[in-house]
């Protein structure tokens, strides 16, 4: 690993240091043609993946890719553990998972799949029965024509509908005291279910991963515009002047920028900015690679202005059983 400092702050004021830790390019994506790409596999997706090289982030579709040597056994164990799950190897994929978390106590997308692999495994009984249930009932023309999409409305009282990259929320009438503590919004996009990307699949596809029995932890994103203060006045130029700017605190963390903090009644709070929510994009640039002075100078920039801010937030959604 190498180490990377971002250094942002004025002249004559305080400057302050955030060090994050950055890896080396060293995974290798061999292509059908027999070329050899390397880089930093970021996004793994349905049909493709990003791969982040010295000279930018590259599109592969899977179909170009004979195979993917991962730099470190975390990486290769999380791809092991996605190709099990896809096969319904479950029992194999918890175990995988499992090593994946001794290695990293704190790996996101390991811990979501252990959760889920660990609520899924202990209803599967139950599952199965209903699901033989809904088959005999098929058969027997019953439920006739009966989808995804459309036991999601029932059972969670989600509607979805296609976008570009992302289905989005087409609407959202919670079922049950349970699901009405969601906050879910008409346009939100569902981009993750249990740490699986949901880029370029359909409906169909992210309904039926949205369908697990009980809990099911899912990754929205959703546009904001907070109208921000002008309040910040000389003291907003320091490096934590944002915060009076916009009213809440911020932080570099594995995700991306996080929110860390929002103060009551402030721009953040008023648009709806939580806790724990990610800045996605800003102004229409991604912060992926963005330095933290240069987010924070784009808030400065905008005082007593509105920003168009993407934020990505992670949920829990209930299905009436």
């Amino acid at each position: 690993m190498n180490r990377t400092c971002v250094f942002f702050g004025i002249a004559a004021a305080v400057s302050a240091v955030l060090c994050f830790s950055a890896p080396a390019f060293s995974d290798t994506v061999i292509l059908r043609d027999g070329e050899r790409v390397k880089g930093l596999i970021v996004d793994e997706f349905k049909d493709r993946i990003i791969l982040s090289t010295p000279g930018g982030e590259r599109a592969i579709m899977r179909t170009d890719i004979r195979s993917a040597v991962y730099d470190n056994e975390q990486k290769a164990l999380m791809q092991r553990g996605r190709s099990q799950l896809k096969r319904g190897q479950y029992l194999k994929a918890y175990q995988t998972y499992e090593k994946a978390v001794m290695l990293d106590p704190e790996q996101p997308e390991a811990l979501e799949r252990l959760h889920y692999l660990r609520s899924y495994l202990e209803t599967k009984t139950r599952y199965d029965i209903t699901e033989g249930v809904r088959r005999h009932r098929e058969v027997d023309g019953e439920e006739e024509g009966i989808t995804p999409v459309r036991e999601l409305k029932e059972s969670l009282g989600l509607v979805l509908a296609p976008g570009e990259k992302f289905v989005h929320v087409l609407e959202y009438k919670p079922v049950g005291p349970a699901g009405a503590g969601t906050r879910l919004k008409e346009g939100d996009k569902i981009v993750e279910v249990w740490g699986e990307m949901t880029a370029y699949m359909d409906e169909d596809e992210v309904a039926e991963a949205l369908l697990a029995p009980g809990e099911v932890k899912a990754t929205i994103e959703r546009e904001v515009f907070p109208a921000l203060s002008s309040a910040g006045g000389i003291s907003g130029a320091l490096p934590w002047g944002y915060r009076k700017i916009t009213g809440a605190s911020l932080g570099l963390r594995r995700e991306g920028v996080t929110v860390t903090g929002v103060r009551k009644g402030g721009p953040f709070e008023a648009a709806g900015i939580k806790k724990g929510d990610i800045l996605f994009r800003v102004q229409g640039k991604n912060t992926r690679y963005m330095p933290m002075s240069e987010l924070v100078e784009m808030i400065r920039r905008r005082q007593g202005e509105k920003i168009d801010i993407v934020i990505r937030r992670g949920l829990t959604l209930w299905r009436k059983e």
